[in-house]
Parts: C-alpha cells; structure tokens; sequence
C-alpha cells in the first residue's frame, strides 16, 4: 500500500472533520452525520491508494467526493476551495486544475 501525500486533501479532510464534529455539537440528525463519516471513511481509502490506481485518478475521485459533500450537505461548503487552494500564491487564491490522468 501507498500513501498520497497531499497537503490539500489532508486539509480538506481536516474541514470535512470539523465540520461534521461542529454539525454534532448544533444536534445534526445521527443519519446525516452517518452518511457524511461514510464519505470521509472512503476519502482515507482514497488517499491509501493501494498501488492500484493512479495518484491523479485518486484525487481526481477525491475531489469529486468533496463536490459531493458540499452539494449534498448545508454546512459543508468550502471543501472545494481549501482542496483547490495553493498556499503559495496566498489567501483567496486557487491553483489550477490537473486533469485526472495527466
């Protein structure tokens, strides 16, 4: 097994985390708080890799899951943009998109 060492997704991960402890604290439903763990199990799986699959192939599907997550769920939003920020080019700022494969 691989790891895939990405800063992006290891911060977007942090926010799906704090967002779904911060929806548990305000009373959100077991159900959805449920289904949101399912997702965030399966974004660690992604990020484990397994040699299987290709590293742009797995964050491409990880940051579909993210889209996902914001689009399904209130209180999710932003995921995308911590995942797509580039810390070099400073606050605000999104790096461009690598197609997947590439």
């Amino acid at each position: 097994m691989s790891l895939i060492c990405s800063a992006d997704a290891l911060r977007a991960l942090h926010r799906v985390l704090v967002c779904t402890r911060f929806e548990a604290y305000e009373g959100r439903d077991s159900k959805t708080l449920g289904d949101v763990m399912d997702v965030a199990e399966y974004l660690v799986a992604l990020l484990q890799n397994h040699e299987e699959r290709a590293e742009a192939e797995c964050l491409a599907d990880f940051r579909a899951f993210l889209q996902d997550l914001e689009t399904r769920f209130p209180g999710y939003d932003g995921l995308m943009a911590v995942f797509d920020a580039d810390p070099q080019a400073g606050p605000g700022k999104e790096r461009p998109l690598v197609a997947a494969g590439a």
